[in-house]
């Protein structure tokens, strides 16, 4: 799951919240070592306490440009970072009220989350980081933007594909629940063609079916990013000894972990879905908000404590975690499945070109992808990286054809084709076109007939636009025009 927020607080705020939050638990790291090799025929496991791990690390091409990929996040620097400094660097035309950034937080599914932090499987840790750091790469190539002035003198958006994230990882929910959540913290800066620190672009009006704005391109694609970071995930737990089970909406959970378990260790979404449901609203957005507007403080429960309610929760309720997580490393497979083109995958594409193609002129790249993934896989056992790879194969035979230079939008020949046609049919007749009413379906809506000859007068004309004046209720006045 992917969620979307400002940082509103101030720079130093925000370093020192994100960077000591879970601090007070001083939470260490369990890894359950698993005796392979052992002659005996059930195999042997125990639970290994570990001195905690850097949970922070700087990610982004501007990291790589910088020196800084990988290295754990400083809280001063952070705190620079924020403000729109970097290395001696200051933003371009920096403002005094600079914005932070943004936080993109990926929450692992529970399953996940309890098989590592209560489980020890250490190996599902790494599998998180990897799943965020490939969606952040995919969010900074699609989505990094940088405002400028064209030669007309108006304002226009540059693709720069560079950003800068620092990603803070936590293990516990806001009900002291184990859940494994990564916040890649985005500074608001990017770097142009002449390597000059920017702030990120935005854009409140929309023009030409073109998104622009990192952070509208991101909000606009959520549910997109959302599948990128699941896909990934569990491709790598399956490879681990895992076996996955969809949830829907391109969520998944490891296969037989307990529902019982899983819920009694999901208190937060609960209260968040519950919440969204109050109001009326179930988009990933309402969630967020939710999840903002139920968040309460920090129960500060020492570390023992939590760790002993984890273990026992997991006995509690009949499941051997340690027995589970033990289990996937027979099953585990040295080579990650390589990857290929399905012909479910394809069909899934074409169904989704299709469909789209008969109500719009053009297709977004991103929305084509999920649209497939949700819509028309038609039962297969396909992921978003599935259909993923079958639309950038359309795109490498031609039959998505490009409309702009970034490749977020396209068309196909039949579409071309099409348009054309309607072109030429009406080629010469802008101010010849009149249409007929079918009498009898008029006579079924039991209009008045004074409002029957305003509707033939209306659809007779041959003007290119009328303005026509409606009176009466509201729904009624929907109702009619509806028909």
């Amino acid at each position: 799951m992917l969620s979307i927020s400002p940082m509103s607080q101030s720079a130093g705020d925000a370093a020192s919240y994100y960077l000591t939050e879970e601090k007070h638990h001083d939470l260490p790291d369990v890894s359950l070592e698993v005796d392979t090799q052992s002659p005996e025929k059930e195999t042997n496991y125990y639970l290994k306490e570990q001195s905690s791990e850097p949970n922070t690390q700087w990610f982004g091409k501007i990291a790589e440009q910088e020196g800084m990929l990988g290295k754990p996040v400083e809280e001063k620097q952070l705190e620079a970072v924020l403000s729109g400094h970097l290395n001696g660097t200051t933003v371009h035309g920096k403002r005094e009220n600079h914005r932070n950034g943004f936080d993109f937080t990926f929450s692992a599914p529970k399953s996940v989350s309890t098989l590592a932090l209560v489980g020890g499987d250490k190996r599902l840790i790494t599998a998180h980081d990897d799943a965020v750091k490939f969606t952040l790469s995919h969010m900074e190539k699609d989505a990094a933007q940088a405002k400028y002035t064209d030669e007309q003198g108006k304002t226009a958006f540059a693709n720069t594909g560079n950003l800068l994230f620092a990603m803070v990882r936590h293990k516990t929910s806001r009900e002291d629940e184990p859940q494994m959540h990564t916040h890649a913290l985005t500074s608001n800066m990017t770097k142009d063609e002449q390597n000059t620190l920017r702030a990120l672009a935005s854009c409140f009006k929309q023009q030409g079916g073109v998104i622009n704005g990192t952070n509208e391109r991101i909000y606009n694609h959520q549910k997109y990013y959302t599948a990128l970071y699941q896909s990934t995930l569990a491709r790598s737990a399956e490879t681990l000894g895992y076996q996955t089970r969809s949830i829907g909406n391109n969520q998944f959970e490891i296969a037989d972990v307990p529902e019982s378990y899983l819920k009694s260790q999901s208190t937060r979404s609960q209260q968040i879905n519950e919440h969204a449901r109050s109001i009326g609203m179930d988009s990933q957005a309402a969630r967020d908000m939710a999840a903002k507007g139920t968040r309460k403080g920090k129960s500060y429960a020492s570390d023992a404590t939590l760790m002993e309610k984890w273990q026992g929760d997991a006995k509690a309720s009949g499941f051997d975690i340690q027995a589970f997580v033990a289990s996937s490393y027979a099953r585990a497979n040295s080579e990650a499945p390589s990857q290929s083109l399905k012909p479910a995958a394809m069909d899934a594409a074409h169904r989704a070109i299709n469909h789209q193609s008969q109500t719009r002129n053009q297709l977004g790249y991103e929305k084509l992808i999920e649209s497939a993934a949700t819509q028309f896989t038609q039962g297969e056992k396909l992921d978003v990286i599935d259909i993923k790879l079958a639309v950038d194969t359309l795109i490498l035979q031609g039959h998505l054809i490009g409309l702009n230079d970034s490749q977020s939008l396209f068309t196909t020949q039949t579409m071309i084709d099409n348009e054309q046609k309607l072109i030429a049919s009406t080629q010469g007749q802008k101010r010849h076109l009149r249409t007929l009413v079918n009498t009898q379906s008029l006579e079924q809506q039991g209009l008045s007939a004074d409002n029957q000859d305003k509707i033939n007068t209306l659809f007779a004309s041959r003007k290119q636009t009328n303005i026509v004046n409606v009176f009466g209720q509201s729904q009624q006045i929907a109702s009619a025009l509806l028909h």
